[in-house]
């Protein structure tokens, strides 16, 4: 492998970093373009500053290991691979304005409700925290109206 990669220095080893193939298979150039024309609506540019927010979502996978070593582009920090959808996926959301505004963090479990069992009992830490369930652990229009 040393040699392979002296030969040919455009490759470095990088981490590898798992995502589900629904989330890649969704994120077409088609479905990107929509959604920037979207922001050239006269209603969007519209909105006033303060009304301006930014979402960060994260998530994990249940049951996966540490990331691994895969050879790739040395102009790239980590490759994606994709994997079948067939685990489930906690997703974490933080949203702050652009006034500086942080809402407390929301967690979204794979399921139809969230259950009380899933939880430790002393949640003291996480005053004030969001708890929701969707059928795939994902954010929703429903939700993010919630």
């Amino acid at each position: 492998m040393t040699g392979f990669l002296r030969q040919n220095p455009v490759l470095k080893t990088k981490k590898q970093y798992r995502i589900d193939s629904m989330r890649v298979n969704s994120a077409t150039s088609d479905i990107l373009k929509a959604w920037f024309q979207k922001l050239e609506v006269p209603a969007i540019k519209a909105i006033k500053p303060e009304n301006h927010w930014n979402i960060d979502e994260a998530g994990i996978m249940e049951g996966q290991g540490e990331n691994g070593l895969v050879v790739g582009s040395a102009k790239k920090r980590f490759i994606q691979k994709k994997q079948p959808g067939s685990r489930a996926w906690t997703s974490f959301i933080e949203c702050i304005s652009a006034a500086g505004k942080a809402l407390h963090p929301l967690v979204i479990f794979k399921g139809k409700s969230v259950q009380k069992q899933w939880f430790n009992n002393h949640l003291k830490q996480y005053t004030g925290w969001k708890f929701d369930a969707t059928e795939n652990g994902w954010t929703s229009d429903a939700t993010a109206l919630k």
